[in-house]
């Protein structure tokens, strides 16, 4: 049958349709607006913050590079350059422009970093919040509270931010928030005044009334939290001209936001290995973004909060909240080809000034010191042919320098030798052990006991904890995974006269991350009492400082292999049963996701399932971590000892009741590896430890030398010395986490 030919009417009619729709394509854009305040002019010097002039400048760049015009990139910060002051005027106008501006098919990134805080939700708010709290972020310009207004003076309400996304969401464009921000934080702090800074003031300090009438918490205990986290409420998109939950590429309108914290949690800047501070969920974010830019699949707001909270497993709190119906569609930016995942390579790029070769990533894809890295002729040339072998000397956030070196039978490569167009493949992944430890500010009114533990830590600092496990010990307000602090002196005798922390006014507090102490209660952060020889403190200090580096980079370890390895050899179902439901797990249990935190209560019972869906024997090893550093394995088969599950085969192993013993962030970790007929199953039984009590009085154990990198060597990845590293093609390991917090609540029947 021949075709017909259209008519001159049908042919016009469709170069009318291709150009609207050309025409449609073409205005279709990405735009962002990166808001920073850090200098608050009303408020004093405690409250000022470092990160947020250098959280715009970061994500504008790692926007650029995943193909934002910079044209098209709309900084409002203090301190940078070229940008417009972030008043309340100059924020809310710029929204208001973008929401007459943008329409249909168009994306927005919006990122606000810098305090928040919480005031009574106003008389005439249409959309009250459960708490009678509104969220307010905080421009530059705020004052305090202003009685006759009845809000912050300056202040940006939740409900208004709501409007004018709800504004751009409805007309079709597609906004990512991200509220690098919090409401407030704890009231007794482990790093002197002026060195690590919070996100969030606690409302009392602006002057905002309580329901009472006076001033927000008055009368507060020593490990009270605020009220919570930064959180905009924004209508769930609907109808077809809104997207749905699942929007792909071409779906019109949608939204998904990303905050730093949760409530009742507080959020530090964080330090990066450059000296400059940022905020810790920017640079998480930034990490995640440039590590996901390589790939040529999309991928999705879900996936990116996966990448994130892999940054924060040397840390307790805050965990970070990744909402809104838009989670699966494609990040602003992804490529939109492939089905593969390709090789992580990148072309060299040769300097001048500075001398040598350079690929244009960095430590935020985790390309640090110490990886090793194929150099190809030609992108598509197999590794094999690799003309020889650079590793990673320095690396800055999105660019690392390569020297070349003699490795794998090839010799060290002279720079004139490496074609012009040649490529770098990723073939070794460094990992890092260092442990940061933050040395505690010693008072100025500090007692003998107090200075007789400062000097000993001095000297601790000075040698080796244990193989494996390296320190590296910083200065009171810097960036680190442990952080020391004696009691408040202001505090201590509040302690004794309330009997708390066992009664003792001299304390060495050990705390993870943050730097947060709580003093008293279930989750109160561990202690070490100073009424010891000093010799023997050192020791118990030493011990603890082993045992939490150590779930530390299990964790480090658990979340590369977790990343690295390529398609899933098991399949894992934790489910979460409620106290007095029925014994079987597949009714009225909740499932539990990798990417997620859940919250049990005391009572409720854990539900693990494993099934072996790949074609090849697995041996597995499962770890309890619990909320004091303790790492218990868990036996499958009853009998200590892994099992080895063969393919296509099932186990119910874990039918496990919450309880109170501690309290906390927890953790399942499923460690598989694919299992050698020459050998027993892999046992990885000696990375146990027992659970650190709260206060510690001399009690020790002996180390046992191997920490992490026993695991990796028994593992067969080749590590040695105090870094280590992973082949990122490696298939033979399968690593699933679940976490949950406990807060010691008793489940309802």
């Amino acid at each position: 049958m021949t075709p017909r030919t259209p008519s001159r009417a049908a042919r016009a009619l469709l170069a009318v349709m291709s150009f609207m729709f050309l025409a449609a394509s073409a205005r279709a854009r990405d735009e962002a607006l990166l808001v920073g305040v850090s200098e608050y002019p009303a408020l004093g010097e405690d409250y000022q913050l470092r990160g947020p002039r250098n959280d715009v400048m970061l994500m504008k760049e790692v926007l650029v590079q995943r193909g934002l015009d910079p044209a098209h990139v709309r900084i409002l910060a203090d301190g940078v350059a070229g940008a417009g002051l972030p008043t309340r005027a100059v924020i809310l106008g710029a929204l208001d422009d973008l929401a007459k501006r943008l329409g249909e098919g168009d994306r927005l990134y919006l990122h606000l970093s810098g305090h928040a805080s919480q005031q009574p939700n106003g008389p005439h708010d249409t959309d009250h919040e459960p708490d009678g709290q509104d969220e307010v972020f905080l421009p530059r310009d705020i004052t305090g509270w202003d009685a006759k207004e009845g809000r912050i003076e300056n202040g940006i309400v939740d409900d208004e931010l709501g409007v004018l996304i709800d504004r751009l969401v409805a007309k079709g464009v597609f906004v990512w928030m991200v509220a690098d921000t919090c409401t407030a934080g704890t009231i007794v702090r482990g790093a002197p005044p002026n060195q690590v800074r919070y996100r969030g003031i606690a409302a009392a300090v602006l002057g905002v009334p309580t329901a009472s009438g006076g001033a927000d918490g008055a009368g507060q205990s020593l490990d009270t939290w605020q009220a919570g986290s930064f959180n905009v409420d924004v209508p769930a998109p609907t109808g077809a001209a809104r997207g749905g939950a699942n929007q792909d590429a071409g779906s019109a309108g949608g939204y998904v936001a990303f905050y730093a914290a949760r409530a009742g949690e507080s959020e530090p800047e964080d330090q990066a290995p450059d000296a400059r501070w940022y905020g810790l969920l920017t640079r998480r974010l930034g990490e995640a973004l440039a590590a996901s830019h390589q790939a040529a699949r999309p991928t999705s707001y879900r996936r990116l909060g996966e990448r994130i909270r892999q940054g924060y497993t040397d840390r307790q709190a805050p965990n970070p909240l990744f909402d809104g119906p838009g989670l699966d569609a494609p990040v602003l930016g992804s490529a939109t080809h492939g089905a593969v995942e390709p090789a992580l390579q990148w072309p060299i790029i040769k300097k001048t000034y500075p001398a040598g070769l350079h690929i244009p990533v960095g430590r935020l894809a985790q390309i640090g010191p110490g990886s090793r890295l194929a150099l190809l002729a030609k992108p598509d040339d197999a590794t094999a042919q690799a003309l020889g072998i650079a590793e990673v000397g320095s690396a800055q956030d999105l660019s690392a320098e390569l020297r070349t070196i003699a490795a794998d039978g090839k010799p060290a490569l002279e720079t004139g030798a490496i074609p012009a167009d040649a490529y770098a493949r990723l073939v070794h992944q460094a990992i890092d052990f260092e442990v940061r430890v933050a040395r505690p500010a010693l008072p100025a009114e500090a007692d003998a006991a107090e200075r007789a533990a400062a000097e000993r830590i001095e000297r601790l600092a000075a040698q080796p904890v244990a193989e494996g496990i390296r320190l590296r010990w910083v200065a009171p307000g810097e960036a680190a995974e442990i952080r020391l602090g004696f009691t408040p002196h202001d505090s201590a005798q509040r302690l004794v006269d309330e009997g708390t922390a066992a009664g003792r006014t001299a304390l060495l507090w050990v705390a993870q991350g943050d730097g947060g102490i709580r003093c008293d209660g279930p989750q109160r952060t561990i202690s070490i009492g100073l009424d010891r020889p000093s010799a023997e403190l050192g020791t118990t200090l030493a011990d603890t400082l082993q045992r939490i580096a150590k779930v530390l980079n299990l964790n480090r370890v658990a979340e590369r292999l977790a990343s690295a390895s390529a398609g899933e050899k098991l399949k894992v179902d934790l489910r979460i049963r409620p106290k007095g439901s029925d014994d079987d797990c597949d009714r009225g249990a909740k499932p539990l996701m990798p990417d997620g935190i859940a919250t049990p209560s005391i009572g409720d019972r854990a539900c693990l399932d494993i099934e072996n869906v790949g074609e090849a024997p697995m041996d597995i090893n499962i770890f309890f971590v619990d909320g004091r550093y303790g790492i218990h394995p868990v036996h499958p088969s009853g009998e200590e000892g892994p099992m080895t599950l063969e393919p296509g085969h099932s186990m119910a192993t874990v039918r496990r009741r919450f309880e109170a013993d501690t309290l906390g962030q927890e953790q399942l970790i499923v460690i598989a590896i694919e299992h050698s007929p020459q050998r027993q199953p892999l046992d990885l039984g000696f990375l146990a430890q027992p659970t650190l009590p709260p206060t510690r009085s001399g009690e020790t154990r002996a180390a046992d030398g191997t920490g992490l990198i026993g695991l990796f060597e028994a593992a067969g990845f080749g590590i040695g010395g105090t870094r280590g590293g992973l082949d990122p093609l490696n298939r033979r390991a399968s690593v699933s986490i679940y976490r949950w917090r406990l807060d010691g609540r008793e489940a309802v029947q």
